[in-house]
C-alpha cells in the first residue's frame, strides 16, 4: 500500500474512532477520507442547516422547459445511454417563483442534532449512513419528482431507504396531488426524524405517514400490494441485500406498479441489482437512463470542471425504472 493510501486509511480510523468518543465528526469539505467531500448539485438545490434544532430547509429548483430521456437496459449487462422515448415534461404545479422558467419548491426536514456522534451500538446492525446527509441521488430524486408530478398525481407512492428525510417523498407529499404518500427508512431513528419533517411541513397529499420498513422480503399486511410507486435513491450498495430488496419492492407493489429507482454505478453493482431483478421474474420490463434530463446534464458539465470532489460513479445517479 502507498503512503497516500496508508494516509487515507488513517484519516478514515481517526473519524470512527472521533464519533465513538463523542467528538463532533469533521464536515465533509474538511475531511478527504470521506465519500461526503460533495456536498450538493448546486444547479438543482440548495439548504441552510440549523446545527443545534436539526432543521434543515431545502430549496429545489426546477427548470421546466426541457425533455427527459429515458434509455434502455440491454442484454450485454451493460448500463446503455441511447435514446429510446422522448417525454415532454409539462406540469400545472403553482410555486412562489416569478420566473416562467424556473420553479422554487421548499422542503423542511430534520436531522438529529447528536448524529456526528455514535454510541458503539450505532456500529452493530443494518445500515445507519441514512442519518449523515442528504445524499446526492436523493436530491436528484426529489428534483425529478417535482418536474415530472403527473407521473405521481393520484397515486399511492411509498419511498424506502429514505433515511432522515425521504425528501423525494416530502417533495411528492407536498407539492403534488398524489392518493397517499408512506415516508420508510430501516432505522427508527431516521423515522423519528421523518416525523418532524411531516408535522412541519403543509402537505397537498391529505394521506401522509412515516413507518419503519426494512428489506428483508416481508411487507406487513396493511403495505403489501398497495403502491403504484415504489420509489428510492442510493440503496444499492451491498449485493448481500439484493434478493430481499427485490422482494420487497415487488411486494409492495399492485400489479403495473413501478419501482423508480435513482442510484449511481458504484464499480458495477448497479448493473448487478439490475441482473437480480430480471432473473427474478418479478418485473414485466426494465428502463435505464444515464442522460435523463437536459438541464442535470449542464449542472453535471459544470460540476466536472468546477468542483474536484465531484466523482461520477459515486455521486451521478442513473434512473432505473423495474415496472411490474
Amino acid at each position: 500500500m502507498n503512503n497516500g493510501k496508508n494516509s487515507l486509511a488513517r484519516n478514515r480510523w481517526s473519524l470512527l474512532q472521533a464519533a465513538i468518543i463523542k467528538k463532533r465528526i469533521p464536515e465533509p469539505k474538511d475531511n478527504p477520507a470521506s465519500k461526503r467531500i460533495f456536498e450538493k448539485f448546486s444547479g438543482i438545490i440548495d439548504w441552510t442547516a440549523d446545527r443545534d434544532t436539526g432543521k434543515i430547509s431545502v430549496e429545489v429548483k426546477v427548470d421546466k422547459n426541457d425533455n427527459n430521456r429515458i434509455a434502455t437496459y440491454q442484454a450485454s449487462n451493460k448500463l446503455s445511454s441511447s435514446t429510446t422515448t422522448t417525454i415532454n415534461n409539462s406540469n400545472n404545479i403553482n410555486t412562489n417563483s416569478s420566473s416562467k422558467q424556473t420553479s422554487l419548491f421548499l422542503l423542511t426536514v430534520f436531522r438529529n442534532s447528536q448524529c456526528s456522534t455514535l454510541d458503539i451500538g450505532d456500529l452493530r446492525g443494518y445500515d445507519k449512513t441514512g442519518r449523515i446527509c442528504i445524499w446526492p441521488a436523493e436530491q436528484v430524486l426529489a428534483y425529478w419528482c417535482l418536474k415530472n408530478s403527473n407521473r405521481f398525481e393520484g397515486k399511492v407512492v411509498i419511498e424506502i431507504g429514505g433515511g432522515f428525510h425521504c425528501l423525494a417523498g416530502v417533495a411528492i407529499a407536498k407539492y403534488i396531488q398524489a392518493k397517499e404518500v408512506v415516508l420508510t427508512d430501516g432505522d427508527p431513528s431516521n423515522v423519528e426524524q421523518i416525523w418532524k419533517g411531516v408535522r412541519h411541513n403543509v402537505f397537498t397529499t391529505k394521506l401522509v405517514s412515516a413507518n419503519l420498513l426494512n428489506w428483508d422480503g416481508y411487507v406487513p399486511s396493511n403495505l403489501d400490494g398497495r403502491f403504484d410507486q415504489v420509489i428510492a435513491a442510493d440503496v444499492v450498495y451491498d449485493s448481500g441485500i439484493f434478493d430481499s430488496l427485490i422482494k420487497t419492492v415487488s411486494k409492495l407493489l399492485k400489479v403495473g406498479g413501478e419501482f423508480i429507482l435513482f442510484n449511481p454505478t458504484r464499480v458495477e453493482k448497479l448493473v448487478d441489482l439490475i441482473e437480480t431483478a430480471r432473473r427474478s421474474r418479478l418485473f414485466q420490463d426494465i428502463q435505464v437512463s444515464e442522460d435523463f434530463d437536459n438541464h442535470l446534464t449542464s449542472v453535471v458539465e459544470v460540476l466536472k470542471k468546477s468542483d474536484s470532489s465531484f466523482n461520477r460513479d459515486w455521486h451521478y445517479p442513473y434512473q432505473v425504472i423495474f415496472y411490474k
